[in-house]
């Protein structure tokens, strides 16, 4: 009787080889792997039905999601471990747009966004919304975080497929 050690891609005798499928399922059992993001949207404007069409459109892809409506007075930080954050604001103002002003001190509260994905969107406002999505994204790129997509959003439908597109983003 020979022994035979089993080669690189072969199982020892006796061990059952699970289907990719079993595998992820004890993941998703476990918790670990899934993916987090995190929305911050002001509290000026009409935002909340945005909000929550980014979030059904994210959680529809496995994702898990906090809200967070910025608060210029509330100094708490913001915990990290977030795969991607959002910011959301109403455009404000007629020719040069800008984000709303709550947004500024909440994006300084948070935590570890150094090279983390980010994406923005804003409500149309007249001539100041390509203005108030490019100061958004500034906001985001001073702050350390990488703006891999951006929107302008007027209804919760555009923003549930926009929040499909960003889990796509990985």
């Amino acid at each position: 009787m020979s022994f035979r050690r089993p080669g690189r891609n072969e199982r020892p005798a006796g061990q059952k080889q699970e289907s990719k499928g079993a595998i992820e399922r004890q993941v998703e059992k476990a918790g670990v792997g899934g993916l987090k993001a995190l929305v911050i949207h002001s509290s000026r404007g009409r935002l909340s039905p945005l909000v929550e069409g980014v979030r059904r459109g994210l959680e529809s892809n496995g994702w898990t999601v906090d809200t967070v409506a910025a608060n210029p007075a509330d100094s708490r930080p913001i915990a990290g471990g977030y795969d991607i954050v959002l910011v959301g604001s109403p455009a404000l103002g007629f020719w040069h747009g800008r984000a709303a002003d709550d947004i500024e001190p909440t994006l300084r509260r948070c935590r570890r966004l150094e090279g983390i994905s980010a994406a923005a969107f804003v409500t149309p406002h007249a001539f100041a919304t390509q203005s108030a999505l490019r100061h958004l994204m500034a906001l985001l790129e001073r702050e350390g975080a990488f703006v891999r997509d951006f929107a302008t959003l007027s209804t919760p439908h555009q923003a549930e497929e926009f929040g499909k597109r960003l889990a796509r983003l990985r």
